[in-house]
């Protein structure tokens, strides 16, 4: 009885086509329906793609948190954005006659490849630009793994200040707690 669940995929492996689902099943009373039915959206897109949605949604929207949080440029964030949008059917993508004129300016200037200026053009992400995110989400990664440690180590010498604390106030009560008997014993 105890089935496996798999990760739902949109693509064919095989061919890349787009995958629908044929068959959906009661796990308690074992019905099956069949069908032609859709794949919801977010199951259409990559893990990069999701983890991307997940950040910006936890970035309230706001492409300039989401541009700090990745270490990318604004203009990359929101082509990032863009073409995630027009890859969910939400919007179409065109890129605007100033961010064509970036595009290519870059690539005159040499600071972007043919490949990566149409990939860019397109909305597309550069193999470097790839490569550079997976980078930073690595650092993002050691810097909260370290400030995850340094909390913890905070949190230890907290809980040592607060037991010398007690420590030092029962030690004060003991000494009141003396004087008060000597200064009994001397009337």
């Amino acid at each position: 009885m105890g089935m496996t669940k798999k990760k739902l995929i949109g693509k064919c492996p095989v061919c890349n086509g787009s995958l629908y689902i044929s068959e959906l099943s009661c796990r308690e009373c074992d019905v099956k329906i069949r069908g032609d039915f859709d794949i919801p959206l977010f199951s259409r897109l990559d893990d990069k793609e999701r983890e991307f949605i997940v950040l910006f949604l936890r970035s309230r929207g706001s492409l300039r948190e989401l541009q700090r949080e990745l270490g990318l440029s604004y203009p990359t964030v929101r082509n990032r954005l863009d073409a995630l949008l027009a890859k969910m059917g939400i919007i179409t993508f065109r890129p605007s006659d100033e961010e064509i004129t970036d595009v290519l300016d870059r690539l005159e200037q040499g600071e972007v490849s043919a490949e990566d200026a149409i990939r860019l053009i397109r909305g597309q992400e550069s193999e470097d630009t790839e490569v550079e995110v997976e980078k930073t989400e690595r650092d993002a990664a050691e810097t909260e793994a370290r400030a995850k440690a340094q909390e913890a180590e905070a949190r230890k010498v907290e809980a040592k200040i607060r037991d010398k604390l007690k420590e030092i106030r029962r030690q004060e009560r003991e000494i009141k707690k003396a004087e008060k008997h000597t200064d009994k014993r001397k009337t």
